[in-house]
């Protein structure tokens, strides 16, 4: 990489030419160029230290990017309390099979996701997150987040109350390779929160994205009854069109602690 002519100040205070490399100390070439009658001179280093110190830069302002685009969204995080559950130590029940099957067979560019409709506490999230960590063995991107808190993001965006551009949200939801909206809809009933939640779902519909959500049947039941949500619950629908119905008591509230459980829905064709 051609060097600039280097400067250093001498000790009379008047300026005079680097002509070796400050790493290594290895001197650099005198070329001399004409310039329409006047004669340039240019010192050319002979080693790569510029180029590797250059190349490091770069590669730390990557890595800053990176740093930045997972505090705008949890890429590739789970909330802790799901770590505990994997397909290692679920029980194995058809709803199950059918989700590790999506997993282990999981590609780049992949459609059709899962959803996951029913009560609370019956194992759809833990489902969910068990996928999620499946994937990202294989080098797979996933983003598992609560949809309020997707939508809250890009409010706070609009109304400048944090320094992120939602487009920047949105040019990140596209580019992840299986998005999970969990419990979908609540808390997303008033009519700003169902435009943001609408704009989420088209721009994953848009991009085609692998997309899954759980949701409580009461809570689709309420998008349904308001103005200009049909549009948005047929995107979603065909975005996810593995339906699971979970039924029963929860398992949140009588389970043990760190105990396993059966996990079984209802698939609907």
């Amino acid at each position: 990489m051609p060097c600039t002519y280097k400067t250093q100040k001498r000790g009379d205070g008047r300026v005079a030419a680097l002509n070796k490399c400050p790493v290594c100390g290895l001197e650099y070439t005198l070329k001399k160029y004409d310039v329409k009658g006047v004669v340039k001179s240019i010192y050319i280093p002979e080693c790569s230290c510029i180029e590797k110190r250059f190349q490091k830069r770069i590669k730390a302002r990557k890595t800053n990017i990176r740093d930045e685009e997972k505090y705008i969204l949890p890429i590739n995080f789970l909330p802790p309390v799901f770590y505990r559950y994997n397909f290692e130590n679920i029980p194995e029940t058809r709803t199950v099979k059918a989700c590790r099957e999506f997993a282990n067979n999981f590609q780049k560019g992949q459609n059709g996701g899962f959803s996951f409709i029913g009560t609370s506490g019956c194992g759809k999230s833990v489902l969910l997150a068990s996928i999620c960590q499946e994937i990202r063995k294989a080098g797979f991107s996933y983003l598992f987040i609560n949809t309020a808190e997707l939508t809250d993001k890009i409010i706070s965006g609009y109304d400048y109350s944090t320094g992120v551009k939602p487009e920047k949200i949105f040019v990140l939801l596209r580019n992840i390779d299986f998005v999970v909206l969990d419990d979908f809809g609540r808390g997303c009933l008033s009519d700003r929160c169902r435009y943001f939640l609408h704009r989420i779902v088209d721009e994953l519909d848009k991009y085609e994205c692998c997309v899954s959500f759980s949701a409580a049947p009461e809570i689709l039941a309420a998008l349904k009854s308001c103005a200009n949500t049909e549009g948005m619950l047929d995107r979603l629908f065909r975005l996810c069109p593995h339906r699971y119905i979970f039924k029963g008591k929860s398992f949140r509230r009588y389970a043990k602690k760190n105990c396993t459980y059966a996990i079984s829905g209802i698939e609907v064709f």
